[in-house]
């Protein structure tokens, strides 16, 4: 019986470590693709790239609202620069 009740300790324990591992793994996933998307949004800024093949964020019908939000934050990227020319 001593033998049943360790692999069953042993089960009980790889079941739990491999639920913590997935865990982790779907962390680590999410950051990663969050990663990938700046890393492509960047090269696009920087190098002129298109913003093609960014999972949910390229090549869909989403992308225009996408852009447009992109377009909103360039937009208000401008604001310093114009109240930096201010009269004081």
């Amino acid at each position: 019986m001593s033998e049943g009740d360790t692999l069953s300790k042993a089960l009980a324990d790889v079941r739990s470590r491999m639920g913590d591992l997935q865990t982790e793994y779907d962390r680590i996933s999410a950051e990663l693709t969050k990663l990938k998307v700046a890393e492509r949004s960047l090269a696009a800024i920087v190098e002129g790239a298109p913003l093609e093949g960014l999972g949910g964020l390229g090549g869909s019908k989403g992308d225009a609202g996408d852009g447009a939000a992109r377009a909103g934050r360039g937009g208000r990227g401008t604001r310093p620069s114009t109240t930096g020319a201010r009269p004081s």
